[in-house]
């Protein structure tokens, strides 16, 4: 059987995560209305960013699941071959066992965090800061994004729009992170000046 397939899969998979990523940032582009990247901010509320984050860790289990009875119908796995139970239950249980430790890397940058902030800010005079949580926000970024490529050349297809979420998320962390060591000036629409 592998001997006689073609790249059509291959094709509309990489079709279909490119579509999908197009739709997201075509939904990115219309809730940002126009605003320059200097005026986009965070949400208000730090639970706000934790509920979007779970919500996308989450709903990965149906698009995994999506996936794998994808593979089947299409005659990936043989007939003889092993449910796909089993795949199913084993990547159900990863992303649940991993859940709190998740939230937990969450909760490490929105934990006193004064929201909403603009979400590429620097904190003035406070170099190493800046760097440190750019550098811990990149090593969360980076893996997140290699997996967005795989999903988008690969599958599964529809974790992408929760993968550019999650990068979203990632950047909006960073910004909240930095608002602990800022001085206090009031909320961001207290200032129209943003200042």
């Amino acid at each position: 059987m592998d001997g006689l397939r073609t790249g059509k899969w291959g094709f509309v998979d990489t079709g279909a995560g490119v579509l999908l990523s197009g739709l997201t940032w075509c939904s990115f582009l219309w809730w940002t209305r126009g605003r320059s990247l200097k005026q986009l901010s965070t949400p208000k509320h730090g639970l706000s960013i934790i509920a979007l984050a779970s919500a996308a860790w989450l709903l990965q289990i149906p698009a995994y699941n999506l996936s794998f009875m994808t593979e089947l119908a299409r005659g990936y796995d043989p007939p003889w071959s092993d449910s796909i139970i089993i795949p199913i239950s084993e990547v159900q249980s990863v992303l649940l066992w991993l859940f709190l430790p998740y939230v937990a890397i969450w909760l490490l940058f929105l934990v006193r965090a004064r929201l909403p902030a603009k979400v590429f800010s620097n904190v003035s005079g406070r170099p190493l800061v800046n760097a440190f949580w750019t550098a811990v926000t990149a090593l969360l970024f980076a893996p997140v994004a290699l997996v967005l490529i795989g999903a988008i050349l690969d599958g599964p297809v529809m974790t992408v729009p929760l993968l550019w979420l999650t990068l979203w998320l990632l950047l909006c962390a960073r910004s909240a992170a930095l608002t602990r060591h800022q001085a206090y000036s009031g909320p961001i629409g207290a200032d129209e000046s943003g200042d």
